[in-house]
């Protein structure tokens, strides 16, 4: 009996070994598996971003768009008024109302609130949080004393330069790009 007995003991102390080496092997793999598992949900989370910073720089580019489109569509030089009213604010008043040391846009009190007051709604994605929005400011003139047409030497009419800001926002109201263009067009007197 004392044999069976140490036979027993045997076999019991070896299927213990056998677990620890299997333990020892499987907790590397464990963490090789959380590993790739977080490796995973991160590039998800990347690739989700990227496509929201897509959106909104699409969102950013319509409005740019329409905004020289209704410039464009425009008989007469579009009267600039400080309120913005209109369509077109005056320059230099935007920059007033914010700080000194940034231009309007980048300020953070110029936030989605701000923007939904003062610009012009452009909806080209159903999906985006809010829709985007452009500001045009008349930025400067070129008189006919400055401009005089290239190998014609012919007076040119008044060129009007205009700034234009547009704000795209993606599905989440977080994700936001900024485009600006200069928009130049002549008007007769």
């Amino acid at each position: 009996m004392t044999v069976l007995r140490r036979g027993y003991l045997a076999d019991e102390r070896a299927s213990g070994a056998v677990m620890h080496v299997c333990l020892l092997l499987l907790i590397p793999l464990l963490v090789l598996g959380a590993t790739s598992m977080e490796s995973a949900v991160l590039g998800e989370r990347m690739a989700a971003n990227f496509e929201d910073r897509g959106r909104a720089f699409s969102a950013a580019e319509a409005a740019l768009e329409r905004a020289e489109a209704w410039l464009r569509s425009q008989e007469y030089l579009p009267i600039a008024t400080n309120t913005g009213e209109g369509r077109v604010w005056m320059h230099g008043v935007l920059d007033a109302k914010f700080s000194v040391t940034a231009p309007w846009w980048r300020d953070p009190d110029a936030n989605l609130s701000w923007w939904a007051a003062h610009g012009t709604a452009v909806v080209s994605d159903a999906s985006a949080a809010v829709p985007a929005r452009y500001i045009i400011e008349q930025y400067r003139f070129v008189t006919e004393q400055e401009s005089i047409g290239v190998r014609t030497g012919q007076v040119q009419p008044v060129l009007a330069i205009h700034r234009i800001t547009a704000l795209g926002v993606g599905r989440r109201a977080t994700t936001r790009i900024r485009l600006q263009s200069t928009f130049l067009r002549p008007y007769e007197k």
